[in-house]
C-alpha cells in the first residue's frame, strides 16, 4: 500500500513537469506527419464512403490537427518567455516582466534628441537587431536603435546624433 502510495505522488509530481517541457522539433515534425497521414486516411474513408469510417478518420484527423495547434502554442509560448541578445540566450524576470539589469561598460548619461552620441555608445554590440520584440518603430537608412542601459535610442550611425529617446524600453 506504502508503494502505491509513494508511485501516485510520485507521479502526481513529475507530471507537471513533463507538461511544462519545451515542445522539441521533433515533437513538431512528429505532430505534422501524423496530420499527413490522418488526412490521408480520412480521403480514403471518404473514397470508401462508409459513414461510420467516415466519422471516425474525421475525429483522429481534428485530434491531430488540434494536437499540433496545441505543441506549436507551447513552442511559441516557450520562445516568447525567453528572449535573445547578441546570439545567447538573456534570463527574463517573469515576477517584474523585465529583463536583468543590465550595465555598460560606460556611465549612465541622459541623452536627448539633436545631441551627439559618444562613439562608444552606438557601437555594434549595443545595436538592437530585432526592434519590433521590443516594440520598437523599423530604423531606416543609417539609423539603428541602441541599447542605453534602459533606454532605447534611434541613433544615425553616421553622424552619431541621436534621432529619438525612448526611455525604460528595458
Amino acid at each position: 500500500m506504502r508503494k502505491f502510495f509513494a508511485l501516485a505522488l510520485a507521479a502526481s509530481v513529475l507530471t507537471p513537469m513533463a507538461a511544462s517541457a519545451a515542445v522539441s522539433r521533433g515533437e513538431l515534425a512528429r505532430d505534422r506527419a501524423e496530420v499527413r497521414e490522418e488526412a490521408r486516411d480520412l480521403r480514403q474513408a471518404v473514397r470508401g464512403g462508409h459513414p461510420g469510417q467516415i466519422r471516425d478518420a474525421r475525429g483522429e484527423y481534428r485530434d491531430a490537427v488540434e494536437e499540433l495547434r496545441d505543441d506549436r502554442r507551447d513552442a511559441r509560448d516557450g520562445w516568447r518567455n525567453e528572449d535573445w541578445q547578441h546570439g545567447r540566450r538573456v534570463a527574463f524576470d517573469r515576477s517584474h516582466g523585465r529583463h536583468d539589469r543590465w550595465n555598460a561598460p560606460f556611465r549612465y548619461t541622459s541623452h536627448r534628441p539633436g545631441l551627439r552620441a559618444h562613439g562608444d555608445i552606438y557601437a555594434p554590440r549595443y545595436t538592437i537587431a530585432h526592434p519590433r520584440a521590443y516594440g520598437l518603430p523599423m530604423a531606416h537608412g543609417p539609423q539603428r536603435w541602441v541599447r542605453h542601459y534602459d533606454d532605447a535610442l534611434l541613433v544615425n550611425m553616421r553622424t552619431g546624433m541621436v534621432q529619438r529617446v525612448i526611455r525604460n524600453v528595458f
